[in-house]
């Protein structure tokens, strides 16, 4: 089986993560552009806002390796519902969570579950498919912070060096590893909803690679039929407890 992991999203979340809605505010950073941490804020502030949510996913994956496509969707209800579903090049990847369960794929035929209510369980959605998906999109580690109102520049666990404004009403977040390598995470923002309409990672150096995952169709405060979020079990998969110490995994 092949799995999509982008080195790009890899080094992003190499960092010890922290529940975002827990984690430490950063201090005034000389490197921080106001109105760039300001643009994020009003982002994060609209998401929190929002009863429910919904949009389709393109995906662009290219390193020296990969150059695929791919295409999902994304929705959330509170309290406590989420789904993102991605498909690339014939390969399926779905978390989600039916208010009070989030289900992780972890494997085609393998889900795990874990008991979770509320935003906190939206949010671990999210981090869920940067953590097992075999598609990992860096749409994913932006929705983390924003779903549940919080700001990604304001992570100290991310590292990020510099915060600043893009043409566009971007949002440029770099920060450098150990080895010198550059990483970047770029979040364009509409200037109406001030919600994310495409977000870009890129890395340079050596490990050259970059991923774009655009919205679309995005729907606010929409709907959803009841069963929209009950979780459905492929024929042939199993389900268990989450056990984060599995090697096997």
């Amino acid at each position: 089986m092949k799995r999509f992991l982008l080195l790009v999203t890899l080094a992003l979340f190499s960092a010890p993560f922290l529940s975002a809605s827990a984690a430490p505010k950063a201090s005034v950073n000389p490197g921080f552009d106001p109105k760039a941490v300001a643009l994020l804020d009003q982002s994060a502030a609209a998401y929190k806002k929002l009863k429910s949510f919904s949009a389709q996913i393109s995906i662009l994956l290219k390193d020296k390796k990969t150059n695929a496509k791919g295409n999902g969707t994304v929705a959330f209800l509170r309290p406590g519902r989420a789904k993102i579903r991605v498909t690339m090049e014939g390969e399926t990847d779905v978390q989600q969570s039916d208010g009070s369960k989030v289900y992780f794929q972890i494997h085609p035929r393998k889900f795990e579950s874990s008991n979770s209510k509320g935003d906190a369980a939206i949010q671990t959605v999210f981090f869920g498919q940067l953590a097992f998906g075999s598609i990992k999109t860096p749409l994913s580690l932006v929705l983390t912070y924003l779903v549940v109102g919080d700001n990604p520049a304001k992570d100290k666990d991310r590292n990020w060096k510099k915060v600043t404004l893009l043409p566009n009403n971007g949002v440029a977040l770099q920060a450098v590893r150990e080895d010198g390598e550059t990483l970047q995470l770029r979040i364009y923002i509409d200037s109406k909803d001030s919600l994310v309409r495409r977000v870009e990672t890129k890395i340079g150096g050596k490990e050259q690679g970059v991923e774009i995952a655009t919205l679309t169709n995005i729907q606010t405060n929409p709907k959803f039929a009841p069963g929209a979020f009950t979780f459905k079990l492929p024929r042939g998969a199993k389900v268990a407890p989450q056990n984060f110490g599995d090697s096997n995994r």
